[in-house]
């Protein structure tokens, strides 16, 4: 194998929905972009995902935080990803 290929890009203020354990939907400008979750993934939730929405800091999350907050309506969040693989989701208030 020469390198991985995948998306790769930031996903600014989407909404995030639940697919499947693992899979979420990140949603911007009308376009859908499907992203796994890992243990590598870095979660931060400010309020919505985990943690406290009047602290001045994003706190880490679990990824079952992150399915629960994501089933529930209106969770915005920037989406990171690399190559296919999602680096980080920090929840944006």
């Amino acid at each position: 194998m020469s390198g991985r290929s995948g998306v790769s890009g930031t996903f600014e203020g989407g909404e995030v929905s639940y697919q499947a354990p693992g899979n979420c939907t990140v949603t911007t400008d009308g376009m859908d972009q499907q992203f796994w979750v890992s243990r590598a993934t870095e979660i931060r939730g400010a309020g919505g995902i985990c943690g406290d929405a009047e602290g001045q800091t994003a706190q880490k999350c679990t990824e079952a935080e992150l399915e629960k907050a994501a089933k529930a309506d209106d969770l915005r969040a920037k989406v990171t990803i690399k190559n296919g693989v999602t680096l980080r989701v920090t929840e944006e208030r």
